[in-house]
């Protein structure tokens, strides 16, 4: 786990939804008619399972660089000014 500078983390589900473009673009992505599911899984922090490998296939269709340690890792929350980039570890103060 990596604390950011106010200390909170996301969770793996967190940083799945956001890497994929938010709970909408993954519900549409999956094909599920409202993103609750997705809200879901971001409200308990964790994705089931047996959804990952669709989600892994979805993102390598739509060229975003997501992988199986991805569902596992909780990483630093980002600030809101930042727009789809996430800090990598070694950044994180």
């Amino acid at each position: 786990m990596y604390a950011n500078v106010d200390g909170g983390l996301m969770s793996s589900a967190e940083l799945v939804i956001r890497k994929m473009g938010g709970l909408r673009k993954l519900a549409r992505a999956l094909e599920h008619r409202n993103p609750t599911t997705v809200q879901g899984w971001k409200a308990r922090g964790n994705i089931p399972a047996r959804h990952q490998p669709a989600i892994l296939e979805k993102a390598a269709a739509a060229g975003v660089e997501l992988s199986p340690a991805d569902f596992l890792a909780q990483t630093p929350l980002l600030p809101t000014s930042t727009k789809g980039s996430i800090p990598s570890p070694e950044t994180v103060v």
